[in-house]
């Protein structure tokens, strides 16, 4: 009776020791802002012309960018191209302006509503898509971000197929956003 209850300890110890818990995360930068990411990913710059924060595991097929743009520069690009009859010169407006161009490069079967939320007491939108991008299915969990003097793009994606697997990981790193004092600006 005592080998069978030691046996049976140490194999609920062995299996505890081998369950995987939540991946480990490390802060990752960028000019006035900061983003909690699995440590797995790695920094590259090959994702995203006008991101200011690219990183990647091609391992989980797990992606993240982040784009961050001065407010005038919405405001600006009303101006100049004369599209205050189409949007707004606000998040709202700056969120109907990317969504505008983005179905252009990603098939989607239909484009959810956006959810009006906070990200670190910051004004938010945040859309989940599942389309397609050049052949590949893939899911989509993009925030747009109205900071203090920025508008902010956060777009983490993965294969569709792993969406069950990595969307609390997509949804973290989503939500860890914050803007800092630091800005380029």
């Amino acid at each position: 009776m005592k080998s069978s209850t030691l046996l049976t300890a140490v194999a609920f110890i062995l299996l505890i020791s081998c369950r995987s818990g939540p991946e480990s995360t490390f802060t990752a930068k960028g000019p006035g802002f900061s983003l909690k990411i699995p440590e797995s990913m790695t920094r590259t710059t090959s994702l995203n012309d006008e991101a200011s924060l690219q990183y990647q595991d091609m391992m989980k097929e797990l992606f993240v960018i982040v784009i961050d743009e001065p407010k005038s520069q919405l405001e600006s690009a009303l101006n100049d191209n004369e599209l205050y009859d189409q949007y707004t010169n606000d998040l709202q407006g700056y969120y109907d302006l990317i969504i505008t161009n983005f179905k252009s490069s990603f098939s989607l079967e239909k484009l959810p509503a956006p959810t009006n939320t906070k990200i670190n007491g910051l004004p938010a939108k945040v859309v989940e898509l599942d389309g397609n991008v050049e052949g590949d299915r893939i899911y989509c969990k993009l925030a747009f971000v109205e900071g203090k003097k920025h508008y902010y793009q956060i777009m983490a994606w993965t294969n569709a197929d792993r969406k069950k697997a990595l969307a609390k990981t997509i949804d973290d790193m989503v939500i860890s956003f914050k803007e800092t004092s630091k800005s380029k600006y």
